[in-house]
């Protein structure tokens, strides 16, 4: 649940014009409907239902020092959206209906109910079969040559730990907000994979053999994307014993342009 009220005092001007004044009041209320049970582990898919209230109250207007007659007047309008959510991509629909339009003076124009659909999902480019097929075999070359450079620069020495730090959030209770940190790991160095657990509001991160962190580094990373971070545990674990398999674990790209259009497609593909 999430309350909300603004006021806005607009004072005559010099000229004798003014807006009028305006208050605001917002409620929302957001009920998960699957899954029925949340597992204990990993980031699921969730359908939810989203119901909003917008209140506003707006003064009259005044010009030339005059109250202006067709101004001013009370609004309550009432949403319902339900959308589907997973850690990258995320759509919905929804409807709006005025409830109230109490509208002072004549011929004010009133809306309507209103009817919308939004999505947010990775574009995908298409091309035609054939060029398909040579593109195919060029980034199949070039990952399998990538990967074999990366496995024989990366190979650790047994001598090195794996740091694992264990990070519970205040506020996350939708992939969407562990989305919003996600798009900002790629701030600490040697971040490898990520572990997202939904129920208990927590993220679990593996860093490179031989890299360390801080648990202040990785809440000022937490507090950026806009969350209030709790307690960070951090442990030093031999490659033998890190395990990435299980529900919830995804491997952390780090994009290395300045440009934030191609950072995004970076990070998403």
């Amino acid at each position: 649940m999430a309350l909300d009220s603004t006021y806005r005092e607009d004072p005559v001007t010099n000229h004798g014009i003014s807006p009028g004044d305006q208050y605001r009041a917002d409620a929302q209320v957001e009920y998960k409907i699957l899954p029925l049970y949340m597992p204990e582990e990993g980031l699921p898919k969730l359908l939810v239902l989203s119901i909003e209230s917008n209140y506003v109250h707006d003064g009259r207007d005044r010009v030339s020092g005059l109250v202006f007659a067709n101004s001013g007047g009370n609004t309550l309008k009432q949403d319902a959206i339900l959308e589907v959510s997973t850690l990258h991509w995320q759509i919905g629909m929804g409807a709006q209906v005025p409830v109230m339009q109490d509208l002072a003076g004549v011929g004010r124009m009133k809306q309507r109910s209103g009817f919308f659909v939004f999505r947010i999902l990775p574009c995908r480019t298409h091309v035609a079969p054939r060029q398909m097929m040579t593109c195919t075999r060029f980034v199949l070359i070039a990952v399998l040559f990538i990967r074999h450079a990366a496995v024989c620069a990366e190979v650790p020495s047994a001598g090195l730990k794996i740091t694992r730090a264990v990070a519970a959030l205040n506020g996350v209770f939708s992939p969407r907000g562990f989305f919003n940190i996600t798009v900002r790991l790629y701030q600490l160095d040697g971040v490898d994979a990520a572990k997202y657990d939904l129920k208990k509001s927590q993220i679990t991160l593996d860093f490179k053999p031989g890299i360390t962190v801080t648990p202040e580094r990785i809440q000022d990373v937490m507090a950026g994307a806009g969350y209030k971070p709790g307690p960070v545990h951090i442990q030093l674990l031999a490659p033998n014993e890190v395990f990435e398999t299980g529900p919830g674990w995804v491997k952390i790209k780090h994009p290395q342009s300045k440009n934030r259009v191609v950072r995004w497609f970076q990070l998403n593909f």
